[in-house]
């Protein structure tokens, strides 16, 4: 009797574990936004890209690109970052598979205040942070990329290099969106040791009036990728 019930609990094991893993669902696209809030971006800057973030996802172009993938839908998370130990989930797991989800989004991303109130640059830090957060069983796929923004080099870290190196390894793709205004040659070093991984680009904005038209930009880039692996 007792060796039953131990088959049979090992029985109903297998099969919850096997529903759980089936109810993983399959998109085009999993995506991290990345969104400086250290202490070199000011409240009205924070707010600059915050607005252009949420207008993003309300572009006709964007979401095209978001439902026009092999699986039709992508899955997207907001991450606020500064010092290590301090990036914050703004907006968790969410996804895009209508017009009506991307502008839901973008309600969201319109309602959430800055969880990360300034801090030091720690963009190593924050790509490992951004790297766990693809660990979520509720989506899974095979293009895995994290967005980053920011306006400085890392304060923390001087081996920022190697951290983006052990992500590219594990198929993650850095895209970057230096932003200019403190430091005019911020776009090398994003390219030097911030990005890298297949298909990996940086779009840098002059400062954070220009950040809506570059974020938009960036957006359809990275989304639409390549059709053939999404």
């Amino acid at each position: 009797m007792t060796v039953r019930r131990l088959i049979a609990g090992l029985t109903l094991c297998s099969a919850l574990a096997g529903g759980s893993a089936a109810a993983a669902e399959t998109v085009s696209l999993r995506l991290v936004l990345a969104v400086d809030a250290s202490s070199s971006v000011s409240f009205n800057e924070f707010s600059l890209q915050m607005n252009g973030l949420a207008a993003a996802f309300r572009d006709p172009g964007v979401i095209a690109a978001a439902l026009g993938g092999r699986h039709k839908a992508i899955a997207v998370t907001l991450l606020m970052w500064a010092s290590p130990g301090e990036g914050r989930v703004a907006v968790g797991w969410r996804r895009i598979a209508s017009a009506e989800d991307a502008h839901a989004l973008a309600a969201a991303i319109d309602a959430t205040p800055r969880l990360v109130r300034g801090g030091g640059t720690g963009i190593a830090a924050m790509l490992d942070q951004a790297a766990g957060l693809f660990a979520d069983p509720a989506f899974q796929s095979r293009r895995r990329v994290i967005d980053v923004a920011g306006d400085g080099r890392d304060t923390h870290d001087q081996q920022t290099g190697k951290t983006r190196d052990h992500l590219i390894a594990r198929g993650i793709v850095i895209n970057g969106l230096p932003i200019l205004n403190e430091e005019p040659d911020l776009e090398a070093y994003y390219l030097a040791a911030v990005t890298g991984g297949t298909g990996s680009f940086v779009i840098p904005a002059v400062d954070y009036t220009d950040f809506a038209a570059a974020i938009r930009a960036k957006l359809i880039r990275e989304i639409a990728g390549d059709p053939i692996v999404g």
